[in-house]
């Protein structure tokens, strides 16, 4: 692989995400976006700047913000809530990266593989952000598919397959990726939601 794919972590036994390695985590997709081209840019950076806010808050106490969900129940108790803007945001912004990633292996898996991924990336985007984007954001994402890589551009760039075995192995870690993703966002939509933040 020329991207790592770690496994997201588990849940604590009461259902919180464990902040060091989810922002560990999260910076290996900041790579995985890098390699969709210079133009993802702005999206690489904005993704960034969330997890270094996350990531300054947890290290001024990482015992006490050793979970995510503790980094956000401070903030509501204290009416600042920077972090959890960030962790909203970043947690989005992964949203679209797992169903993206859902929908390469799910075309792979049907056998269905265009070259082009803007179906796979306008569907991604269309059901999960771009309902809290504005007409200059939704503008700039349009721009952004057309600079995207094609399917086989994308998975050169991300690992070296030489053959169908390859292939195979290298999308059973892009499933173990999203679905270890998928658990993660999960626990933090849910807990957002019993929060009523952001709505």
């Amino acid at each position: 692989m020329k991207v790592t794919l770690d496994r997201w972590p588990g849940l604590s036994p009461d259902g919180k995400v464990p902040t060091r390695e989810f922002l560990h985590c999260s910076n290996l997709v900041v790579r995985f976006i890098d390699t969709l081209g210079s133009s993802f840019g702005l999206v690489s950076r904005d993704v960034n700047g969330n997890i270094r806010k996350l990531m300054i808050k947890y290290l001024q106490d990482p015992e006490r913000y050793k979970y995510l969900q503790d980094i956000v129940e401070e903030e509501i108790a204290t009416k600042g809530l920077a972090a959890a803007e960030a962790l909203l945001w970043l947690k989005r912004g992964l949203n679209f990266l797992c169903t993206f990633l859902q929908s390469i292996v799910a075309d792979y898996e049907a056998h269905t593989e265009p070259d082009s991924l803007v179906t796979n990336l306008r569907s991604s985007y269309e059901a999960t952000i771009a309902m809290y984007h504005g007409f200059l954001l939704r503008g700039i994402f349009n721009i952004l598919l057309a600079a995207s890589p094609s399917r086989p551009q994308l998975i050169q760039r991300l690992s070296v397959i030489v053959n169908e075995e390859d292939k195979q192995l290298f999308m059973a870690e892009v499933k173990t990726f999203y679905q270890g993703l998928r658990i993660n966002l999960d626990s933090l939509y849910s807990f957002y939601s019993s929060r009523n933040l952001f709505q």
